[in-house]
Parts: C-alpha cells; sequence; structure tokens
C-alpha cells in the first residue's frame, strides 16, 4: 500500500516541475516569435538597402488597387531585372514618369513598343481609367509578389521618434530578461554543485 505522505510530496514535486517547464516554455516562445518577427523586418529591410536577391517592400498609400491590397498595406515586390520580359495582367511598381519622386504600384494594362523602346500602360484595379501617362520599361522597379494587410500602418507608428524610444526600452527588457532568467540562473546552479 502507498504511503499518503509520500504520495502528496510526490504530487506537489510533478505539480512543482511542470509549472516551472511550462514557464520556460513560455518564455521560448516569446522570443522565438519576437526574433521571427524581427527576422522578417531585417529580411524586409535588406532590399531596401539595395541587398541583391531581396524584396523590396512599400507602405500603400492609397487605395488605387483595391481589392487586391488596400490602404496601409505592404506590397512586397521581387527586382525587376529590365531584361526580364512583362506581361498585360502583371502588377509591378515604377517610378511615376510625371513626378519621378513618386512610386506606383499599378496592373499592366497594355505594353506598347514605340520608337525602339518599350512603354506600359498601366491602371489601379480600383481606377475606371487607365493612368494618363505612358510609362518607359525602364521605370519598373519591382514585380508585385505579395501584400501583408494593415502592416503599413504599424511601420509609420513604429518610424515615430517616440516609439523609437520605447523599441530601445523594450530592447533593453527583454535583453535582461533573456539574461536573468536564462544565462544567471545557471551560474547559480553552477556555484552550487
Amino acid at each position: 500500500m502507498k504511503d499518503p505522505v509520500q504520495s502528496a510530496h510526490s504530487r506537489r514535486h510533478v505539480s512543482k516541475v511542470s509549472k516551472i517547464s511550462w514557464k520556460g516554455v513560455g518564455t521560448w516562445s516569446v522570443m522565438t516569435i519576437f526574433l521571427l518577427i524581427m527576422a522578417f523586418f531585417i529580411v524586409i529591410d535588406l532590399g531596401d538597402f539595395g541587398v541583391q536577391g531581396m524584396p523590396y517592400s512599400f507602405i500603400v498609400r492609397s487605395g488605387s488597387m483595391s481589392p487586391i491590397f488596400n490602404t496601409g498595406s505592404i506590397v512586397v515586390d521581387t527586382r525587376f531585372s529590365p531584361s526580364s520580359s512583362i506581361h498585360p495582367g502583371e502588377i509591378v511598381t515604377f517610378v511615376n514618369p510625371i513626378e519621378p519622386t513618386t512610386l506606383l504600384t499599378h496592373q499592366i494594362v497594355r505594353i506598347i513598343h514605340k520608337d525602339h523602346a518599350v512603354f506600359i500602360k498601366t491602371q489601379g484595379k480600383a481606377n475606371k481609367h487607365a493612368d494618363p501617362f505612358l510609362t518607359p520599361k525602364s521605370n519598373i522597379v519591382g514585380v508585385y509578389h505579395f501584400s501583408i494587410p494593415y502592416l503599413g500602418y504599424v511601420i509609420m507608428f513604429i518610424k515615430t521618434r517616440w516609439l523609437w524610444i520605447a523599441e530601445m526600452a523594450a530592447g533593453l527588457i527583454l535583453i535582461d530578461l533573456v539574461l536573468s532568467r536564462l544565462i544567471r540562473p545557471s551560474r547559480k546552479k553552477g556555484a552550487a554543485s
């Protein structure tokens, strides 16, 4: 027959062990999710900094391509090579020939060969009419790959000064948590041995 005192002690020990392991799993899960999010942003930013083979990302500032993507989305493009072929129906990001400081992401509706050059006629999916200009193929910077809804709003918010300070503080707190929960306890265990 089992000793009731021994059995109660075993249950408390098992309960304490499972609480500790779930706490560790939770900490590692949060850290893993945080690191994956950071890795995603680093990959997206590498293309914006000119690293070859990495995608470009753009924040959508109008609803001209709705319902494919909406205002506040992030559009992720693969780099466009001038030797690449283009087809009507493709969505591309290009330098606006009327306002060279503006990038647009619209759908190609027609390809025009004129004076030994290739031009594209584009249109926003939500617009009734095509854009009132021809765009040289050389103005294309990326080909639409996918979009992430609402992430553009988050990125615009993150880019504010006050939030940058909050990010730095959160990073320091995270480093402190890692040091205090993972590294320092292992030192105490090593000293106790």
